[in-house]
């Protein structure tokens, strides 16, 4: 298996909607597929949303959330790992007092995720 081009634009795509916060909530709930799974961290433990009406209803909750006017989401890298599309990220912000690392798992079927798990790596120190 190879990373494609588009592959790494959906990824790209995915991490400038999330960057943007509210104004990109639409872009990313977009790069769903309708019966796709979305596993994230963010409310203390790892939580499974299924379905787009779910995965709509978590992103409009995680956008609601205040965030620095200086927060940046950068992707590191996409690559294949075991067999699946990876991806690897960091967030950064004045407030913070250090990166916080993380990686994606994704699956992605006629342009669209059907699977995405965020790891969190790395909390900042």
């Amino acid at each position: 298996m190879v990373v494609t081009e588009q592959d790494k634009e959906l990824v790209q795509r995915m991490g400038e909607a999330m960057q943007a916060g509210e104004p990109g909530k639409e872009a990313l709930i977009g790069l769903f597929a309708d019966d796709a799974v979305f596993i994230e961290p963010f409310g203390g433990a790892p939580t499974t949303h299924t379905g787009i009406d779910a995965i709509r209803e978590r992103i409009t909750e995680m956008v609601a959330q205040p965030r620095p006017p200086d927060f940046k989401l950068q992707v590191d890298r996409v690559d294949i790992e075991n067999g699946e599309l990876v991806s690897y990220w960091t967030c950064t912000s004045a407030v913070m007092p250090g990166p916080m690392k993380g990686r994606d798992e994704l699956k992605i079927r006629d342009g669209k995720m059907t699977y995405l798990k965020i790891q969190v790596l790395g909390m900042p120190s």
